[in-house]
C-alpha cells in the first residue's frame, strides 16, 4: 500500500486522557470480481443481529457466528444455527475469568473478558458449543456472566479436526477467506460514531477511543470510490444502521503521542491502547476458516 500525503489530525479522548491521532488514506487492494459480487448478508448466511448487552465478550459473538455460517454455507445445517455465547463466556478460559476477578478495573457484577477470536474458534473445535439456550439471549443478551452457568455436559457442535484457521491483518487474507464465508475482524472502536448511521471513522476531538471490538465481515464494496467492509455488530439493532456498519479498508490511524520503542511501549501501555500505538487500519485482525489461502 502506498500512502497518500493528505492526513487528518484529530484530538481523541483516550482511556487515559486526550491524545492526538492522525488519520490518512492508503491505496487499498482491489478484490477480484468474484469477491466483489459476494454478500454474505444475503439469505441470512451471516445470521441475525445479536446483542452482547454490557458484557465484554464481542469475540465470542464473532467466533460463534463464524462457525454458524461455516455450518450453513457448507451444508452441515439447513439454516443459520445460533450458538451459545453464554456457554463460551463461562468456559473458554477459566484463567481469564480469574484474572478479571482480580483486576482493579473489574466491574463487580461481571467476569466476562476480552480474548482473541481465534481462541473461541479453537475452543469450539476442541470442546464444542451448544445452541443458544433461549432464543431471546441472541437478541436481548443474557443477564449474568457470574450466576447460573450453562450445563457443561450437553449436546455440542464442533469444527472438524481437519479444519484450519487463519489470523492475519493482511487485506489479502481477508479477501481470501471472505470468498468462502463471513470473516471475524477487530475494529478500532470509537464513540459516539459506533451508534451512528454514516460510514464509520472517528470524526472530531469529541471522539472517544474504546479499544478493539470484534465484528463479522459480510461484504467488501466501493462507497464513494473507496473500498469499505460491511460488518455485522453485536449490540442489537440500535448500533450502526440496524446493527450493521460500513468500515473503511483504506483508512489508517496512529496515535502520534506514543513513543515507538517496543520495550518501553510494552511497559507503559495498556492492552487497549496498543492497537493505535502503531499505524493500523480501522479494521484489522482478520480471523476465520482457512480454505487453503495460506495468508498467515
Amino acid at each position: 500500500m502506498s500512502i497518500r500525503p493528505k492526513v487528518t489530525v484529530i484530538s481523541s479522548k483516550m482511556l487515559k486522557g486526550r491524545h492526538a491521532c492522525t488519520l490518512w488514506d492508503v491505496r487499498g487492494e482491489d478484490p477480484d470480481e468474484e469477491l466483489a459480487s459476494k454478500n454474505w448478508r444475503d439469505r441470512n448466511r451471516g445470521g441475525p443481529v445479536r446483542n452482547q448487552s454490557d458484557h465484554d465478550n464481542c469475540w465470542i459473538y464473532a467466533s460463534t457466528d463464524v462457525y454458524s455460517s461455516y455450518r450453513f454455507i457448507n451444508g452441515e445445517d439447513d439454516h443459520f444455527r445460533v450458538l451459545s455465547a453464554k456457554y463460551l463466556t463461562f468456559y473458554v478460559s477459566e484463567d481469564e475469568r480469574q484474572i478479571t476477578t482480580l483486576s482493579e478495573n473489574r466491574r463487580m457484577d461481571h467476569m466476562c473478558h476480552g480474548f482473541p477470536v481465534i481462541k473461541g474458534l479453537e475452543f469450539i473445535q476442541d470442546n464444542g458449543v451448544p445452541e443458544e439456550e433461549r432464543p431471546s439471549d441472541a437478541t436481548d443478551g443474557y443477564m449474568s456472566c457470574i450466576s447460573s452457568p450453562p450445563k457443561r455436559v450437553q449436546p455440542v457442535f464442533k469444527f472438524g479436526k481437519d479444519v484450519k484457521f487463519c489470523e492475519s491483518s493482511k487485506i489479502e487474507a481477508l479477501y481470501a477467506m471472505l470468498l468462502h464465508q463471513p470473516v471475524a475482524a477487530n475494529m478500532i472502536l470509537y464513540h459516539p460514531e459506533y451508534f451512528r448511521r454514516y460510514p464509520y471513522r472517528p470524526t472530531s476531538e469529541e471522539s472517544w477511543y474504546d479499544g478493539l471490538h470484534s465484528v463479522l465481515v459480510l461484504q467488501v464494496v466501493k462507497v464513494q470510490g473507496k473500498w469499505v467492509a460491511l460488518v455485522k455488530l453485536s449490540h442489537g439493532e440500535g448500533a450502526g444502521a440496524g446493527g450493521y456498519m460500513y468500515i473503511s479498508l483504506t483508512k489508517m490511524i496512529l496515535d502520534v503521542e506514543y513513543i515507538t520503542d517496543d520495550e518501553a511501549m510494552g511497559l507503559i501501555l495498556d492492552d487497549e491502547e496498543k492497537p493505535v500505538a502503531r499505524p493500523s487500519l480501522l479494521l484489522r485482525d482478520f480471523t476465520g476458516v482457512d480454505y487453503g489461502a495460506n495468508q498467515n
